[in-house]
This record gives structure tokens, sequence and C-alpha cells, in this order.
């Protein structure tokens, strides 16, 4: 029988509808609620569940918020970045550049001086090449690299399988066998290990177990071969189904399994040989996010009912709502009337027919102006959607600790002029400047602790 992790932390849902009411008063929506306190339960059952000896990285894409950064590494989470605005969101929460790990696919030359200039010395390549490249760079300090290894595929239950697969993420494991004498240090670069991310969004810890396991295994094959593996990055893939299951499993059974598979493939592991890490995004902040919506219109239209709501996909976009909305967990703040009939379609404002929150959703049907709140959204969800387009106002985003906001900001996205450009001819391509524009958050700064 499959078995899932008996964390369950408290969700933003509980809040109450009053309190949740105010704060539209004060701030408006669309607006994104997270709470704190679930943070800290998720990482603390996180952390349970993992080797007592292991380093866990936060994967700043399920949620780039300065204060979810911050509260994190205050409860002993390092930062896994991947683009220069990650990088910068981490150093701003206080994340030390020793404490950041440098990943991705297609890393630009401009992005890898600008970390080895803010002091990044850890880094994971994708590719022979991207090491190769890296180690041309001027360091004053070593710098450290994983080896990203696309291994074998476990016979596993996920979200996206990332491994066994072809893929643009990490080196073949047959390759990696067939080159490894290309695996050289330099005089600034030195590869201590392999980084390892077989699949995302893995809801049971028997299928986490048997993919860490498949990881372990490859990674001595290689230790084998003679590859460096001071330090093994498992990845994650912790899903955020897996905190459903109260009546699961103790947390600790995820941990033996996996220390189980150390102790057949490295004896010396609770020795620090090697050294372990793991990461994860979405099972530390999903459950943490709430997002309020208002009803603006209710209309009938053929056999169906919509409801239509000031935020769709350029608020809640990319990969929180393609069909990922839980069925039955919209509901309406403050009850609505009694849901009789079909089911209703939520839709955003947009205009474009592909502006679809849920359909068929089963709640009390509101009134113009109410409230509606949908729980579970508090990673790959606003950062991840469209939020330019149309050029509607971005979200507003609460961070809320107990009940008290701590945090407000709205979400935004600007152009910026680059002041080289009339320098240049019509016929010469601009260079790219290095300070990328795009996405980023404006409120206040975050208070002392």
């Amino acid at each position: 029988m499959t078995q899932s992790l008996s964390h369950t932390p408290t969700s933003t849902s509980a809040l109450d509808g009053a309190r949740i009411k105010t704060w539209v008063e004060r701030y408006g929506t669309p607006m994104y609620v997270y709470e704190l306190a679930t943070i800290r339960a998720n990482i603390a059952g996180l952390q349970a569940a993992l080797p007592r000896s292991a380093t866990l990285y936060y994967s700043v894409k399920a949620n780039p918020h300065p204060a979810i950064i911050r509260e994190l590494h205050a409860q002993g989470a390092r930062a896994e970045v991947s683009s220069v605005g990650e990088l910068r969101a981490a150093l701003a929460a206080g994340v030390a550049a020793a404490e950041c790990l440098y990943t991705g696919p297609g890393k630009t030359d401009t992005e890898i001086g600008f970390a080895l200039a803010k002091g990044v010395r850890f880094f994971s390549v994708e590719s022979l090449g991207e090491l190769e490249r890296l180690s041309r760079f001027k360091s004053p300090a070593r710098v450290d690299v994983l080896l990203r290894v696309n291994g074998s595929r476990p016979r596993i239950r996920a979200g996206l399988t990332m491994t066994g697969i072809p893929s643009q993420f990490g080196i073949d494991l047959d390759y990696m066998v067939l080159h490894r004498g290309r695996v050289r240090a330099s005089s600034t670069v030195q590869v201590v290990g392999t980084h390892w991310f077989n699949s995302t969004n893995i809801s049971s810890t028997d299928d986490l177990a048997r993919a860490f396991s498949t990881a372990i295994a490859d990674a001595e094959l290689l230790a084998q071969k003679g590859l460096p593996l001071r330090v093994l990055d498992l990845g994650g893939g912790f899903g955020d189904l897996l905190r459903l299951d109260a009546g699961g499993s103790s947390p600790t059974r995820l941990r033996d399994q996996i220390e189980a598979s150390l102790d057949a493939s490295f004896p010396h592991w609770r020795q620090g040989t090697p050294e372990l890490l793991f990461e994860s995004g979405r099972f530390l902040v999903a459950s943490a996010g709430t997002l309020v919506l208002t009803v603006q219109e209710i209309k009938r239209s053929r056999d169906r009912t919509f409801v239509i709501v000031d935020g769709g996909v350029n608020v809640l976009g990319g990969m929180a709502a393609l069909g990922r909305i839980l069925p039955g967990t919209i509901t309406v703040i403050g009850g609505g009337r009694s849901a009789k009939g079909q089911g209703v379609t939520v839709t955003g404002p947009l205009c474009t027919p592909l502006d679809v929150l849920a359909r068929d959703v089963r709640l009390n049907r509101p009134d113009r102006g109410d409230l509606l709140q949908i729980p579970n959204v508090g990673a790959y969800a606003a950062t991840a959607s469209l939020i330019a387009f149309l050029s509607r106002d971005g979200p507003i985003e609460l961070c809320v600790d107990e009940g008290r906001v701590v945090h407000e900001s709205r979400l935004e996205v600007r152009r910026r002029a680059l002041s080289r450009m009339a320098a240049l001819s019509s016929t010469t391509l601009p260079r790219r400047d290095s300070r990328p524009a795009g996405v980023e958050l404006r409120g206040p700064s975050l208070p002392p602790r």
C-alpha cells in the first residue's frame, strides 16, 4: 500500500473570513495570502523525513517572495537558484552567496559572471561543455561544481519525469561513463559530486524512496568509475499531496528507506562522505498560499453558468492553473447561496476564452462582490502566471504570521529603457544588459527580525 507523509500543516484556508475581508478592504484583490506558520510546519515535517545530516535547499523558483525565502532560511534552508533574479531575491532576503546553489540549463556567460561576482561558489552544470566554459572564468576563490546526471528512470508515479528520458536536463549516464576523462579540475573549478533530480510532484513516500534509491545506485556506479563524490545532491520531487493523508505512516519511514539505500551503496555516508543535499519548493510553500478574488459577474450562457472574477491566468496561471485546482477547494468566503443544478465555470477577466480557472465547480452560488478563495497556491502560482498579459495590475501579496500582516507588496512588471540604445545604429543589435528587466517585487523592505 502506498504510504504518505503524515504531516498535515495548518492551511491559510483556515483563516477566518472576517479577517480576510478586512484585508481586502485595505488592499483589494486579487490578493495572495502566505501564512508563515504553515511554512515553518512544512519545513519541520520535511526535515523530520530526511537523514539528520542532510542539508536542505529551498528551490526559489517555487515562490521567490523575499519574506518566504527569509523564513525558510531562518529555519535552516539554503537557496537553490536558477536565474539572476532568483539570486538577487535570495541575497536580498539575507541568504549568503556561499549558501546558494546555482542550477539550470542554458546558463549565459553574463549570469555566470554575475553570480561569481556576487560570491556564488557552488554550481550545478548540465553538460561537460558547460563545465569547460565555467572553467574559463576567473574567480578569486575555488568554485565547487556538481555534475547533473540524467540517470536511470525509476518506476514511479510523478507529476513530471525528468530523467531516464531524452531531456535538456543533465548529462546522460552512459555518456558520463564514456567521457569521464573530461572531468578534470582546473585552477579555479573543482568537481565535487553529482546532482540528480528524477521527477517532480511525487505524492507517496514509497515512490520518493524508489526515486532516491535509483539515483543513489547510479551515483555509486559513477563513483566506482572514479568520478569525485564528496557531495551527493539527490534533488527532491516532494509533492504537495504528501500532506493529505493524515493516517499515513510516520514521517521517519522515508528517512529509514533513504538511509537503507545509502548504507548499501555508501557505507561511510554517516561520517559525511558523501555529504547529502536535498531540494524542495512545492512541499514547503504550496499549502501556505491562498488566493482571494472578487466576483465581478455571474452570467448564464446556453447551458452553463459562469462566475467571472477579477483575476485569471494573469495571476494564477502557468503550472498552477493547468487542471491542478483540486475539486471542492474553491469556496465562497462568507457562504454564498445554496448551490443547485450544474456546477459553475470560474473564469478570469481576460479577453481570451482560455482564461478559465476551473470548470464544473460545485460551490454555493455567489453574488457580485462576494469573495472566492483558492487554497494551496503558494507554489508555482503568482510568478508562474501571465502577469504581463493585458497589462493589468499584478496581485497583492501579503505575508501573515499568526494572523498579523508582516509584509505587503504588489507583483509588477516594468519596462526599462536601455541607456545605450541611442548610441546604436539601426542595423546593430543591442548588447544584452546584465541587469535583466522583468518581474520584480515592490513594497516595504523586510522588517528586522
